[in-house]
């Protein structure tokens, strides 16, 4: 019903707008913020003149100020939908004159033609004078990428430099914007997301003064080897706070950018390294040996006794070298160990404080993958205690894996005979023998 009535107004106004004396009476029409919305449109949609089309752009409004209908104001003009909002709903209501505002500014910016006038406008506008998207509009007419990089490094609106960052093409204007400690983060996002310069994404990925998403977004672009090894090795402190367990930019990098980049490593020993790093977050340390493929580096971590038996880490790096039996690889062919690492979070009850905090926790699946097909699939997850004290914990909750039900499984499959079975109830690797000996006195668990 709005939209008609508004639509009936348009109609109706634009004979009267159009006998007004002057594009200067247009404009003093269109600025006033007592006419209703449809005739301040109307009289936009009958200006010419380009200066006066900026002066209705920027012109000024009390409306742009958050407060404006709080503390005893004076109510809104006749126009604003009140049954809409309700009664008393200010926010609601200002919300609509906003709406209104804008459209009239819009109708100016849509007419207006004159580079240097918008990029005035994109330059000066004043988010709490003339709104978003006055400063907005008038950056996506700008065709100058002279003038887009004037705007992205000093406009007065955030709205106009994060909008004119996304159409600098210019590289060494990104990298100021991006360099910029100062600027807002989602700008600085803005300006990585053209940025293809790996000297300047590493030197964001690696400062850890930057914001965690701004080097966040460097690392994904990151393709150089040495600067993803730089910060996949950048030591991350234990996560944990005094509220809880869970924070995703605890950390001078945070936890999710170095995870990331510890996946795209190649280098074995830097993957090592970081398996091998007991100060690291265990999760970290299990991304890492999931990518590791060097059998004289599982070694090492299959044989480190300091680890747990059932630890990701050590099951991972047994159960990668358990697929090399030459008996397993006369049957299926070369087989690949294929592993992912989720984290997870639950609630929990704090029993010191007697308040819920969150606890993280991993899910972590494995497929054996032959050269045609998947063999096998398990997955292991995190079980959470109900109750536990804050400071038990603050880092992750490791999944206990248990490699012998996957060795089993795979041992179920057709291509095994029981003289194979035999031959690995004879294996050094004790989950080996466990699994074909399970295997052997119970074949009815071909059906698992």
């Amino acid at each position: 019903m709005k939209l008609i009535l508004a639509a009936v107004l348009s109609i109706a106004a634009a004979p009267a707008v159009a006998f007004a004396a002057s594009q200067a009476d247009l404009a003093r029409i269109a600025m006033d913020e007592r006419n209703d919305v449809a005739i301040r449109v109307a009289a936009v949609n009958h200006l010419k003149d380009q200066a006066l089309l900026e002066q209705v752009a920027l012109s000024p409004s009390k409306i742009w100020t958050v407060d404006y209908y709080q503390n005893g104001h004076p109510s809104p003009p006749r126009y604003t939908d009140d049954v809409k909002c309700g009664p008393g709903y200010w926010q609601c209501i200002v919300g609509q004159l906003r709406e209104q505002d804008e459209s009239v500014k819009r109708a100016a910016i849509a007419r207006l033609t004159d580079q240097p006038l918008l990029m005035k406008i994109a330059m000066t506008a004043d988010d709490n004078e003339v709104g978003y998207a006055v400063p907005y509009e008038a950056v996506n007419k700008l065709t100058d990428q002279a003038a887009l990089a004037n705007v992205a490094l000093k406009a007065k609106s955030s709205y106009a430099r994060n909008s004119a960052v996304r159409r600098v093409t210019d590289q060494a204007v990104l990298a100021r914007v991006a360099l910029n400690a100062k600027e807002e983060y989602p700008i600085r996002d803005g300006a990585i997301e053209n940025l293809i310069d790996q000297a300047v994404l590493a030197q964001i990925a690696i400062d850890p003064l930057n914001n965690f998403n701004v080097r966040n977004e460097a690392e994904k672009k990151l393709t150089d080897e040495t600067a993803i090894e730089k910060f996949a090795l950048e030591d991350v402190p234990p996560q944990g706070t005094e509220g809880g367990y869970f924070r995703a930019d605890d950390g001078p990098c945070g936890w999710w950018s170095r995870r990331d980049a510890i996946q795209k490593v190649a280098n074995q020993e830097v993957l090592l390294r970081i398996a091998q790093d007991t100060e690291a977050e265990a999760s970290f340390r299990t991304v890492a040996v999931a990518s590791l493929e060097d059998s004289a580096s599982l070694k090492l971590l299959a044989e480190d006794e300091t680890l747990e038996i059932n630890s990701p880490i050590r099951s991972i790096a047994r159960l990668k070298l358990a697929i090399t039996e030459p008996r397993m690889v006369a049957r299926l062919g070369k087989i690949r160990a294929s592993v992912t690492v989720e984290m997870i979070t639950q609630p929990y009850v704090d029993n010191n404080k007697l308040t819920q905090s969150t606890m993280a926790g991993e899910i972590i699946e494995v497929s054996l993958v032959g050269p045609t097909e998947t063999l096998v699939q398990q997955s292991w997850r995190t079980e959470f205690p109900q109750g536990v004290s804050s400071l038990e914990h603050r880092h992750l909750i490791e999944a206990n894996l248990s490699i012998e039900t996957t060795l089993a499984r795979l041992f179920q499959l057709p291509a095994f005979t029981q003289e194979d079975l035999v031959e690995l109830s004879a294996s050094a690797m004790p989950e080996v023998r466990n699994a074909a000996l399970a295997s052997r006195k119970k074949p009815w668990i071909r059906s698992f």
